[in-house]
């Protein structure tokens, strides 16, 4: 007698790959023993190779995923830099005119503080919905309908990422206020002294 098994494919998740593969390779002796008396079945199927090939496909998939958000990060943070050095170069003026002026340490860190949140809070806010917005728009390619993607509103941990991104963001854009310690005549001398600046520089492009 011979019996062509099909697996139900629905059921397979990334998560149980491995299981039912180590399953599939040990099925020859578990029917032998159940099957009475010295009838015994042999068993011929690819689905352990098929299995192994789809955990390497996910492993390449979650890994390229992996890859793609690590991009997003250190893109995010070369942002944050670029602003706060921006910052440090353009305010060196108007600190030490506040300096000048009277203005003291706990003036200025509540400035920029105040400035920092300004820009901060409103993006710590929007960013996960924005991150579920553009989860919904991929999962509207035609390409990506079989794949199953769920688009879940926004959590506790997104919004935890999200603050921690904010708090680093705050933390980067206050720093520079507290680097600008510079008394007004050097900071003067140095923005009269236009050696050693390439002309994008000198026109503000940068």
């Amino acid at each position: 007698a011979e019996w062509r098994a099909i697996p139900r494919v629905d059921g397979f998740t990334p998560e149980s790959i491995a299981a039912v593969e180590a399953l599939t390779t040990g099925i020859d002796g578990r029917i032998n023993a159940a099957l009475p008396f010295s009838n015994q079945a042999q068993v011929l199927t690819r689905l352990p190779e098929i299995l192994a090939s789809v955990d390497r496909s996910v492993i390449v998939t979650q890994a390229g995923i992996l890859l793609l958000l690590v991009q997003f990060g250190v893109l995010a943070g070369y942002a944050v830099i670029l602003v706060a050095a921006l910052l440090l170069e353009r305010r060196r003026t108007e600190t030490a005119l506040l300096r000048a002026r009277g203005g003291g340490f706990g003036h200025l860190v509540s400035m920029a503080l105040g400035e920092a949140l300004l820009v901060t809070v409103p993006a710590v806010l929007a960013a996960p919905w924005a991150a579920a917005l553009l989860v919904q728009a991929v999962r509207l390619n035609p390409a990506l309908e079989g794949v199953g993607l769920e688009t879940p509103l926004p959590g506790w941990s997104t919004f935890t990422v999200a603050i921690i991104g904010g708090a680093l963001a705050i933390l980067a854009l206050t720093i520079p206020t507290l680097l600008s310690g510079a008394p007004i005549a050097g900071v003067r001398a140095a923005v009269g002294r236009q050696v050693g600046r390439t002309l994008p520089q000198r026109l503000g492009l940068d």
